[in-house]
């Protein structure tokens, strides 16, 4: 993400994270949070916004959200 300076974004492990497969998520002031994956730490990184960021949280504590990779019949939805 061209302009962040990573130095000083704070990063929080999910809480739902298991072994070898973690992903970290970081506030950012305004509407943005920022989503990388802990294995990779100048690696891409996944930006939402709050109201989106916010929706997808609820889809999987809903269970609305299929596993990716597992065919067609489980295309994620929301």
């Amino acid at each position: 993400m061209p302009g962040v300076d990573r130095s000083e974004i704070r990063w929080q492990k999910s809480s739902a994270s298991g072994p070898g497969e973690c992903i970290e998520v970081a506030l950012r002031t305004g509407e943005t949070v920022l989503v990388r994956d802990s294995k990779d730490r100048i690696g891409a990184l996944l930006s939402f916004s709050r109201p989106a960021w916010i929706r997808f949280l609820c889809g999987v504590r809903m269970e609305r959200l299929a596993v990716i990779g597992k065919g067609p019949e489980n295309a994620a939805h929301i």
